[in-house]
Protein backbone atom coordinates (compact mmCIF):
# COMPACT_ATOMS: atom_id res chain seq x y z
CA UNK A 1 0.00 0.00 0.00
CA UNK A 2 2.60 2.67 0.47
CA UNK A 3 4.67 2.45 -2.42
CA UNK A 4 1.55 1.98 -4.60
CA UNK A 5 0.21 5.42 -2.29
CA UNK A 6 2.95 7.63 -2.70
CA UNK A 7 3.76 6.55 -6.50
CA UNK A 8 0.33 5.72 -8.39
CA UNK A 9 -2.47 8.44 -7.84
CA UNK A 10 -5.10 6.62 -9.93
CA UNK A 11 -4.93 3.95 -6.91
CA UNK A 12 -5.66 6.61 -4.41
CA UNK A 13 -8.78 7.79 -6.34
CA UNK A 14 -10.22 4.08 -6.19
CA UNK A 15 -10.26 4.37 -2.68
CA UNK A 16 -12.53 7.14 -1.85
CA UNK A 17 -15.36 7.00 -0.78
CA UNK A 18 -18.22 9.42 -2.29
CA UNK A 19 -20.16 9.96 1.53
CA UNK A 20 -18.35 11.36 4.40
CA UNK A 21 -16.71 8.70 6.49
CA UNK A 22 -16.59 8.89 10.06
CA UNK A 23 -14.75 6.98 12.94
CA UNK A 24 -15.95 6.95 16.64
CA UNK A 25 -14.35 5.74 19.34
CA UNK A 26 -15.39 5.35 23.21
CA UNK A 27 -12.38 5.14 25.02
CA UNK A 28 -8.91 5.55 23.83
CA UNK A 29 -7.47 5.02 20.46
CA UNK A 30 -3.84 3.58 20.90
CA UNK A 31 -1.35 2.50 18.52
CA UNK A 32 1.71 0.32 19.35
CA UNK A 33 4.18 -2.53 17.92
CA UNK A 34 4.52 -0.77 14.72
CA UNK A 35 1.28 0.21 13.53
CA UNK A 36 0.18 2.09 10.80
CA UNK A 37 -3.48 3.68 10.54
CA UNK A 38 -4.21 5.02 7.03
CA UNK A 39 -7.85 7.50 7.17
CA UNK A 40 -8.81 8.51 3.73
CA UNK A 41 -11.56 11.79 2.87
CA UNK A 42 -14.30 11.84 1.16
CA UNK A 43 -15.11 14.44 -1.29
CA UNK A 44 -16.67 17.77 0.17
CA UNK A 45 -19.16 20.74 -0.38
CA UNK A 46 -17.55 22.73 2.12
CA UNK A 47 -21.43 24.67 2.90
CA UNK A 48 -20.99 23.88 6.36
CA UNK A 49 -18.03 22.00 7.27
CA UNK A 50 -14.74 22.22 5.11
CA UNK A 51 -13.88 18.19 6.21
CA UNK A 52 -14.59 15.20 4.05
CA UNK A 53 -14.08 12.60 7.54
CA UNK A 54 -14.18 13.01 11.07
CA UNK A 55 -11.87 10.56 13.86
CA UNK A 56 -13.60 11.42 17.08
CA UNK A 57 -11.85 9.64 20.05
CA UNK A 58 -13.91 10.54 23.87
CA UNK A 59 -10.32 9.72 25.48
CA UNK A 60 -6.98 10.09 24.08
CA UNK A 61 -4.87 9.53 20.73
CA UNK A 62 -1.83 7.78 21.68
CA UNK A 63 0.94 7.25 18.90
CA UNK A 64 3.60 5.20 20.23
CA UNK A 65 7.13 4.54 19.32
CA UNK A 66 7.55 3.37 15.62
CA UNK A 67 3.60 3.69 15.16
CA UNK A 68 2.40 6.14 12.37
CA UNK A 69 -0.96 7.47 11.33
CA UNK A 70 -1.53 9.03 7.73
CA UNK A 71 -4.31 10.93 6.75
CA UNK A 72 -5.03 11.54 3.44
CA UNK A 73 -6.91 13.92 1.28
CA UNK A 74 -8.82 13.76 -1.26
CA UNK A 75 -6.88 13.87 -4.27
CA UNK A 76 -9.39 16.10 -6.50
CA UNK A 77 -12.19 17.64 -4.19
CA UNK A 78 -9.67 18.45 -1.21
CA UNK A 79 -11.31 17.25 1.22
CA UNK A 80 -9.82 16.12 4.37
CA UNK A 81 -9.99 14.27 7.62
CA UNK A 82 -10.26 15.85 11.37
CA UNK A 83 -9.40 14.03 14.44
CA UNK A 84 -10.69 15.21 17.95
CA UNK A 85 -9.81 13.91 20.96
CA UNK A 86 -9.45 14.58 24.88
CA UNK A 87 -5.58 14.22 25.03
CA UNK A 88 -3.22 13.71 21.77
CA UNK A 89 0.22 11.54 22.72
CA UNK A 90 3.06 11.79 20.01
CA UNK A 91 5.87 9.64 21.20
CA UNK A 92 9.53 9.19 19.66
CA UNK A 93 9.94 7.96 15.95
CA UNK A 94 6.45 8.48 15.67
CA UNK A 95 4.26 10.88 14.23
CA UNK A 96 1.54 12.05 11.89
CA UNK A 97 2.75 12.07 7.95
CA UNK A 98 0.42 13.85 5.99
CA UNK A 99 3.28 13.74 2.93
CA UNK A 100 1.88 13.68 -0.32
CA UNK A 101 -1.72 13.13 0.80
CA UNK A 102 -3.04 16.40 -0.71
CA UNK A 103 -4.16 17.81 -4.06
CA UNK A 104 -2.87 15.56 -7.12
CA UNK A 105 -0.09 16.73 -9.45
CA UNK A 106 -1.28 15.96 -13.11
CA UNK A 107 -0.03 14.22 -16.31
CA UNK A 108 -0.87 15.46 -19.90
CA UNK A 109 1.24 17.81 -21.57
CA UNK A 110 1.40 21.48 -20.29
CA UNK A 111 -1.61 20.30 -17.82
CA UNK A 112 -1.88 21.82 -14.39
CA UNK A 113 -2.30 20.42 -11.19
CA UNK A 114 -5.17 20.08 -8.66
CA UNK A 115 -6.28 22.61 -6.42
CA UNK A 116 -6.53 26.19 -5.96
CA UNK A 117 -2.91 26.69 -6.14
CA UNK A 118 -1.94 24.20 -8.43
CA UNK A 119 0.88 25.15 -10.38
CA UNK A 120 0.35 25.06 -15.06
CA UNK A 121 3.06 23.94 -17.16
CA UNK A 122 6.15 23.40 -15.22
CA UNK A 123 5.39 25.45 -12.29
CA UNK A 124 5.11 24.20 -9.07
CA UNK A 125 2.33 24.44 -6.32
CA UNK A 126 1.60 27.31 -4.06
CA UNK A 127 -0.35 27.32 -0.80
CA UNK A 128 1.20 29.37 1.90
CA UNK A 129 3.91 30.60 -0.49
CA UNK A 130 4.53 30.82 -3.90
CA UNK A 131 5.68 28.45 -6.35
CA UNK A 132 8.30 28.29 -8.85
CA UNK A 133 8.98 28.98 -12.69
CA UNK A 134 6.52 30.87 -14.75
CA UNK A 135 3.24 29.50 -14.55
CA UNK A 136 3.51 29.39 -10.81
CA UNK A 137 0.88 28.38 -8.17
CA UNK A 138 -0.59 31.39 -5.90
CA UNK A 139 -1.36 31.10 -1.71
CA UNK A 140 -4.83 30.97 -0.65
CA UNK A 141 -6.80 29.94 2.67
CA UNK A 142 -5.29 31.35 6.03
CA UNK A 143 -2.71 31.47 8.08
CA UNK A 144 -4.73 31.41 10.67
CA UNK A 145 -6.78 28.26 10.04
CA UNK A 146 -4.91 26.65 7.61
CA UNK A 147 -7.81 23.86 7.24
CA UNK A 148 -7.06 23.03 3.74
CA UNK A 149 -4.67 20.81 1.78
CA UNK A 150 -1.72 21.61 -0.42
CA UNK A 151 -1.94 21.75 -4.36
CA UNK A 152 -0.51 19.84 -7.13
CA UNK A 153 2.42 20.64 -9.12
CA UNK A 154 2.38 21.08 -13.47
CA UNK A 155 3.34 18.89 -16.01
CA UNK A 156 5.37 19.34 -19.11
CA UNK A 157 6.68 15.65 -19.97
CA UNK A 158 5.14 12.08 -19.46
CA UNK A 159 5.35 12.14 -15.82
CA UNK A 160 3.15 13.96 -13.67
CA UNK A 161 4.10 16.97 -11.21
CA UNK A 162 4.79 16.86 -7.64
CA UNK A 163 1.87 15.73 -5.16
CA UNK A 164 0.93 18.26 -2.57
CA UNK A 165 1.33 17.81 1.19
CA UNK A 166 -2.16 16.64 3.13
CA UNK A 167 -3.72 18.06 6.28
CA UNK A 168 -2.90 17.15 9.92
CA UNK A 169 -6.00 18.80 11.55
CA UNK A 170 -6.43 18.22 15.04
CA UNK A 171 -8.20 19.45 18.16
CA UNK A 172 -7.08 17.94 21.62
CA UNK A 173 -9.56 19.35 24.14
CA UNK A 174 -6.81 19.27 26.94
CA UNK A 175 -3.20 18.21 26.40
CA UNK A 176 -1.53 17.72 22.95
CA UNK A 177 2.37 16.50 23.69
CA UNK A 178 4.71 16.12 20.66
CA UNK A 179 8.02 14.46 21.04
CA UNK A 180 7.49 12.87 17.30
CA UNK A 181 6.86 14.38 14.14
CA UNK A 182 4.02 15.94 12.29
CA UNK A 183 4.54 16.22 8.79
CA UNK A 184 2.85 17.55 5.97
CA UNK A 185 5.30 18.08 3.08
CA UNK A 186 4.97 17.85 -0.88
CA UNK A 187 6.09 15.58 -2.91
CA UNK A 188 9.65 16.55 -5.27
CA UNK A 189 9.30 16.17 -8.87
CA UNK A 190 10.20 12.37 -9.95
CA UNK A 191 12.21 13.99 -13.10
CA UNK A 192 11.78 16.04 -16.14
CA UNK A 193 10.22 19.39 -16.12
CA UNK A 194 7.51 19.19 -13.78
CA UNK A 195 6.46 21.54 -10.87
CA UNK A 196 6.55 20.03 -7.41
CA UNK A 197 3.61 19.93 -5.02
CA UNK A 198 3.33 22.57 -2.17
CA UNK A 199 3.52 22.05 0.99
CA UNK A 200 0.10 21.09 2.94
CA UNK A 201 -1.59 22.31 6.05
CA UNK A 202 -0.98 21.43 9.74
CA UNK A 203 -3.71 22.83 11.88
CA UNK A 204 -3.92 22.36 15.87
CA UNK A 205 -6.01 23.74 18.20
CA UNK A 206 -5.53 22.89 22.15
CA UNK A 207 -5.52 23.65 26.02
CA UNK A 208 -1.61 22.98 26.94
CA UNK A 209 0.60 22.08 24.09
CA UNK A 210 3.82 20.45 25.05
CA UNK A 211 7.05 18.52 23.80
CA UNK A 212 10.73 18.37 23.70
CA UNK A 213 13.13 19.00 21.27
CA UNK A 214 12.82 15.91 19.24
CA UNK A 215 9.27 17.25 18.26
CA UNK A 216 9.19 18.81 14.73
CA UNK A 217 6.57 20.06 12.87
CA UNK A 218 6.90 20.50 8.70
CA UNK A 219 5.03 21.68 5.79
CA UNK A 220 7.67 22.23 3.51
CA UNK A 221 6.92 22.16 -0.18
CA UNK A 222 8.88 19.80 -3.18
CA UNK A 223 11.43 20.42 -4.72
CA UNK A 224 11.50 19.78 -8.89
CA UNK A 225 14.16 16.76 -9.98
CA UNK A 226 14.34 18.94 -13.72
CA UNK A 227 13.87 22.22 -14.80
CA UNK A 228 10.50 22.85 -13.86
CA UNK A 229 9.35 24.88 -10.68
CA UNK A 230 9.87 23.72 -6.78
CA UNK A 231 6.73 24.15 -4.70
CA UNK A 232 6.20 26.81 -2.24
CA UNK A 233 5.83 25.73 1.77
CA UNK A 234 2.67 24.57 3.56
CA UNK A 235 0.88 26.35 6.56
CA UNK A 236 1.05 25.88 9.99
CA UNK A 237 -0.69 27.14 12.58
CA UNK A 238 -0.84 25.69 17.10
CA UNK A 239 -3.27 27.61 18.83
CA UNK A 240 -3.05 26.93 22.51
CA UNK A 241 -3.77 28.51 25.96
CA UNK A 242 0.06 27.24 27.59
CA UNK A 243 2.81 26.64 25.56
CA UNK A 244 6.10 24.32 26.67
CA UNK A 245 7.26 22.85 23.53
CA UNK A 246 10.74 23.14 22.42
CA UNK A 247 10.98 21.32 19.41
CA UNK A 248 11.23 22.74 16.02
CA UNK A 249 8.77 24.27 12.96
CA UNK A 250 9.63 23.87 8.99
CA UNK A 251 7.73 26.10 5.85
CA UNK A 252 10.73 25.93 3.47
CA UNK A 253 10.38 25.94 -0.21
CA UNK A 254 11.23 23.40 -2.50
CA UNK A 255 13.97 24.09 -4.80
CA UNK A 256 14.13 24.41 -8.59
CA UNK A 257 12.89 26.86 -11.11
CA UNK A 258 13.56 30.66 -11.83
CA UNK A 259 11.95 32.66 -10.04
CA UNK A 260 12.41 30.36 -6.70
CA UNK A 261 9.16 29.23 -4.96
CA UNK A 262 8.99 30.98 -1.84
CA UNK A 263 8.57 30.01 2.23
CA UNK A 264 5.16 28.88 3.84
CA UNK A 265 3.50 30.99 6.88
CA UNK A 266 4.25 29.65 10.60
CA UNK A 267 1.49 31.26 13.19
CA UNK A 268 1.48 30.43 17.10
CA UNK A 269 -1.84 31.62 18.30
CA UNK A 270 -3.06 32.25 21.93
CA UNK A 271 -6.46 31.01 22.80
CA UNK A 272 -8.11 33.09 25.47
CA UNK A 273 -8.45 31.75 28.67
CA UNK A 274 -10.82 29.83 29.34
CA UNK A 275 -14.11 31.36 31.01
CA UNK A 276 -16.31 30.84 34.32
CA UNK A 277 -19.69 31.24 34.41
CA UNK A 278 -21.88 32.41 37.03
CA UNK A 279 -25.54 31.49 37.47
CA UNK A 280 -27.97 33.86 39.43
CA UNK A 281 -31.64 32.97 40.77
Amino acid sequence: LTNKYFKDNSYRRFLFSQAQPSFKCGGSLILTNGALLYLFSGPTNQTTENFGGSVEVADDIMVTSTCWIYPVSHPTNGGCVFFRAGNVIVSTNAGFNADAGGYAGMSGLGASGFGPGSGGSRGGGGYGGTGGYQFVGQPYGSSNTPAQCGSGGGNFGSLPGGTGGGLVWIQADNTFVVDGTITANGVATPGGNNGAGSGGGIYIRCNRFTGGATGLFCADGGTSGGSGGGAGGGRIAIWRRHHAYSGAYSVTNGGGGNPQATVGTLVLGDLPPRGTVLFVF
